[in-house]
């Protein structure tokens, strides 16, 4: 899914976050993907706060940096939008010619969205026949505010980027599961499974540092998105208020000494965060109430934090694994890549891999 893309090859995944500006290229060959090149790039506390840039030439030296240090000779970019920036809606409509849709949606998305249509760049996917009605269609809505857009093409622009790719980070962490063989990428949402036996649902989770993107599929099919604002500075301004550090410290404390901790501090961050989880998964069980979450994908840089797939399985009564695009994407083993610390970092990356996935869209 995207909300443009000009179809061309050679593309570099770049996500800019609160904490990190990650960069992933990727090359398919005839035994499937391998990573071409990456970089992590951290930005200083307030570059961006709840995706609005505040310090402008600080990510567009980081976004250089991050270029530079992966040795990506592609101008090209995908970049992902998420949380307030864009709103993403599933709708149903009745079967029609793809042209007569175009203009149905136009008319339908006015009932979903704040804003003016013009003020939007406006996309859909038709995710096939409704489960409950086959003559009514599955459709993912997306639309996005043009100056959003604009003001990171611009942004691109003046770090010698062309933006190439508009994607929703959550939609990015379905291409990755696919790739890796955790979901189905066939349509096998109405092959022979029933309510009674069921088919898995998983919830597909990113934790950065201040975002969590949830997408929920059963089978294979997407049916309940959401982004709130949580992540992992909850923890490190935790580390602040109980150790009487700066923020900076706080963080490093939290990344190389995550050890020595106090384990109560720890335990509340997770109670939190379990909570924050639940809360959104509430929301998908209102309207998906026979197909509950039976498992929990990880992914984002909070997946990093040693234990928390157990301490989250115990606290939701879910399975809880974590997301790594390594090996399945394949590490080079000549080439200066260090493969241990990329299958450290894996799931941190899931997101910019994602994007750098859309390079070889049909």
């Amino acid at each position: 899914m995207r909300l443009f893309h000009t179809g061309r090859d050679s593309l570099v995944g770049l996500d800019i976050g609160a904490s990190s500006v990650k960069v992933v290229e990727l090359q398919r060959g005839r035994h499937g993907y391998r990573l071409r090149a990456y970089a992590v790039v951290p930005l200083p506390q307030g570059t961006v706060i709840e995706n609005a840039i505040h310090d402008r030439q600080g990510v567009v030296s980081a976004i250089g940096s991050a270029m530079e240090q992966a040795g990506v000779k592609t101008k090209r970019a995908a970049i992902a939008i998420s949380g307030n920036a864009v709103i993403v809606k599933m709708i149903l409509m009745p079967k029609m010619h793809e042209l007569d849709l175009e203009d149905q949606i136009a008319y339908e998305a006015e009932q979903y969205v704040p804003f003016d249509l013009d003020e939007l760049y406006l996309d859909f996917h038709v995710l096939g026949p409704s489960r409950k009605d086959p003559e009514q269609l599955e459709i993912v809505v997306v639309a996005c505010k043009r100056e959003v857009v604009d003001d990171y093409r611009a942004l691109l622009e003046e770090a010698g980027l062309e933006l190439a790719c508009v994607d929703c980070s959550v939609f990015t962490l379905k291409n990755v599961a696919e790739v890796i063989g955790e979901v189905s990428s066939e349509d096998i949402y109405h092959q022979g499974w029933s309510e009674r036996d069921g088919p898995q649902t998983v919830a597909l989770v990113n934790i950065g540092a201040s975002l969590i993107n949830m997408t929920v599929l059963i089978r294979d099919r997407l049916t309940f998105v959401r982004d709130h604002f949580y992540g992992g500075n909850q923890l490190t301004e935790a580390i602040q208020k109980h150790y009487g550090l700066g923020f900076e410290q706080a963080e490093r404390m939290k990344m190389e000494r995550f050890s020595e901790l106090d384990a109560g501090l720890v335990g509340g961050y997770f109670d939190e965060l379990a909570s924050e989880l639940m809360r959104s998964l509430e929301f998908y069980s209102a309207y998906h109430s026979k197909f509950p979450v039976e498992r929990i994908l990880l992914s984002g840089g909070v997946a990093l934090m040693p234990g928390i797939a157990d301490a989250l399985s115990g606290r939701t009564g879910m399975q809880v694994d974590l997301m790594h695009p390594f090996p399945t994407i394949a590490i080079p083993p000549h080439g200066g890549l260090d493969a241990q610390a990329i299958m450290q970092a894996g799931p941190r990356l899931v997101v910019p891999v994602g994007l750098a996935l859309r390079a070889f869209d049909p």
